[in-house]
């Protein structure tokens, strides 16, 4: 005879539940909601497009990410190839600029007789020392020689060598010589008025005499007239540079 056993309805319950899969199926379907029921699968499928959302974003960011490294690229190149423009502009006007401006300083330099003539009549015997296309020997050797003799600095010798025009003229009546340091440019500005005085200074040191400071060119830019005006550097004028001033003013136009 079997011992009696004290069992409750739900322990009953649960051991037929735990003994028939089918009527826990059943139960479960009566009890809990169908929107409980698929939330394993609906939280399954939302992590599904959130993972695939997320790989397209990675696949768009990576887009960007080659798009914008593509156009920083480009950029950079272009940045590259303006500056390879620029060199090439400037080192062309340079070249340009150096060629006419010889042009200039040889023509003027073939018309000082005439230009010195018109600055003072009674200067004659016109002698060009040095100029950017020739030199005479003597002249060199005198600024080399103060230059040695640390009568001027290697500064001053750099600045003399590059001046346009050093020249030498006769007095007609006394016999002494004048001599000159000229600046050429088709516009006089402050800058030409200056370099021709302080390399008239300079050329002074070298030789120990008075040197005049010169300018030549077609006018003094508008901009600079005052300083002009009262700076004590004479400016001479002549009219094949006028004439070359007023086409480069209408190629510029």
């Amino acid at each position: 005879m079997s011992e009696p056993t004290d069992r409750s309805p739900a322990t009953e319950l649960l051991t037929d539940l735990e003994q028939s899969p089918e009527l826990a199926a059943g139960l479960q379907s009566r009890v809990v909601p169908p929107e409980v029921l698929a939330l394993p699968q609906t939280v399954a499928e939302i992590a599904a497009i959130v993972k695939a959302t997320a790989e397209r974003q990675d696949h768009t960011d990576a887009q960007i990410a080659e798009l914008r490294a593509t156009v920083n690229d480009f950029i950079a190149e272009q940045r590259q190839v303006n500056a390879d423009s620029k060199r090439r502009h400037d080192h062309l006007y340079g070249e340009v600029s150096d060629l006419k401006g010889l042009s200039v300083e040889r023509f003027i330099a073939s018309q000082l007789r005439d230009c010195i003539f018109d600055h003072d009549p009674y200067l004659a015997e016109v002698t060009i020392l040095r100029c950017q296309t020739t030199s005479e020997p003597d002249a060199i050797t005198a600024i080399e020689n103060a230059a040695r003799e640390g009568r001027i600095t290697m500064e001053e010798r750099r600045q003399l060598l590059r001046a346009d025009i050093i020249a030498r003229a006769i007095h007609s009546q006394t016999r002494q010589p004048a001599h000159f340091v000229i600046e050429i440019s088709n516009n006089i500005h402050t800058k030409d008025l200056t370099r021709a005085a302080a390399r008239a200074q300079i050329y002074s040191k070298v030789i120990g005499l008075p040197v005049q400071p010169l300018t030549i060119g077609s006018r003094v830019h508008p901009d600079h007239q005052s300083f002009a005006t009262g700076y004590p550097v004479p400016t001479l004028f002549h009219p094949r540079l006028e004439q070359d001033a007023e086409d480069e003013a209408d190629s510029a136009d």
